[in-house]
């Protein structure tokens, strides 16, 4: 799942609306996304400039976070749909074609945003002390472009910690609040570093909220900007609420799975309830039982990579943290980055 442009607009529409839709997409000037198909919207949804859909195709993103230029569509003589339109905060309910002067007037006053090169990738864990947070921190770190690690896990003990970067002076969630255009490389800058991975993560002092879901985008959207080609990796929380509505602004998602009975029937349970594409990522532990040919059978998703147990690693995180990666977890990281490049 590459990042790709993001001035093409998403048409998402069923007759007799489509046809009507795809003439306003066409007055704009933009390049053009057309499906029904649910996971393909829920992948498009996030990353497109801007969307035109109808009340059926909405309810796949129904869970979404809220974006811009959305518009709820129904064919003439209507009416649109405006609850639909008020739980996607849609910027408009129209009917078409009677409305369509309106959309290609709203969407012509506002520029498309710069190709974005961008990409983001997101850690999730089958179950915990499955090893997500250490694999997120070991793709940030291995890089071969500008990264940021951001820690999207409520009550985190935070990330720096496992980095062992927990002195580093900079911005933690607490003190981030993302209005209107801020440059990646601002954004980077602000934050406490390893290296050339800039690091998101909580404030341990108790007193703030942690992040929302809304919080979390806007940051992932902001660095996404970034014409460098800039990596963000997000450390995901346990499957829930906040997870399955994070999964829609990702590029790619990666489900890392102890080769274990209980892990892989967690693992398994996650696959069943992710409207995504999703990869697996066998780790394996010194008590491990099962293989990752077994793993990918049960779990029904493609094993990409594999994590051999690497000793000592558990002491060094708890001791001074994952200032470097691991031989062992860098030949996984570059496998991922692999997959971006290609």
């Amino acid at each position: 799942m590459g990042a790709m442009n993001e001035t093409y607009i998403l048409i998402a529409a069923h007759e007799p609306a489509h046809a009507d839709v795809l003439h306003i997409a066409a007055a704009t000037g933009h390049e053009v996304v057309e499906t029904t198909d649910p996971l393909e919207i829920r992948r498009h949804y996030r990353r497109a400039f801007a969307v035109l859909i109808d009340a059926e195709c909405a309810e796949c993103v129904a869970d979404q976070p809220r974006r811009p230029r959305v518009f709820v569509v129904a064919p003439d003589p209507g009416p649109p749909d405006y609850q639909r339109a008020l739980a996607l905060h849609a910027e408009a309910a129209c009917t078409v074609p009677s409305m369509s002067y309106d959309i290609v007037e709203a969407l012509s006053a506002t520029p498309a945003r710069p190709s974005a090169t961008g990409e983001v990738i997101g850690m999730l864990g089958a179950c915990g002390g499955a090893g997500s947070s250490t694999l997120a921190c070991a793709l940030a770190l291995s890089s071969s472009s500008p990264s940021l690690l951001v820690d999207a896990v409520p009550f985190s003990g935070g990330l720096d910690l496992l980095l062992g970067a927990e002195e580093q002076e900079g911005k933690r969630w607490a003190d981030v609040h993302v209005e209107g255009h801020v440059p990646a490389a601002e954004l980077r800058a602000a934050l406490p570093h390893v290296a050339d991975t800039a690091i998101l993560t909580c404030d341990r002092g108790g007193v703030a909220p942690a992040p929302s879901v809304e919080d979390i985008v806007a940051i992932i959207e902001c660095h996404r900007s970034d014409s460098s080609g800039a990596l963000t990796v997000v450390d995901l929380p346990a499957w829930g609420d906040t997870a399955r509505q994070l999964v829609g602004a990702l590029d790619r998602v990666y489900l890392v799975v102890p080769a274990e009975v209980r892990a892989v029937a967690a693992g398994t349970a996650i696959s069943r309830a992710v409207r995504t594409e999703l990869g697996v990522v066998v780790r394996y532990r010194q008590w491990s039982g099962l293989s990752a040919h077994e793993v990918e059978n049960l779990v029904k998703l493609p094993v990409v990579a594999e994590i051999p147990h690497v000793r000592g690693l558990a002491k060094t995180v708890e001791t001074r943290g994952m200032r470097t990666v691991p031989r062992q977890l860098k030949a996984v990281a570059e496998r991922l980055e692999g997959f971006r490049r290609g």
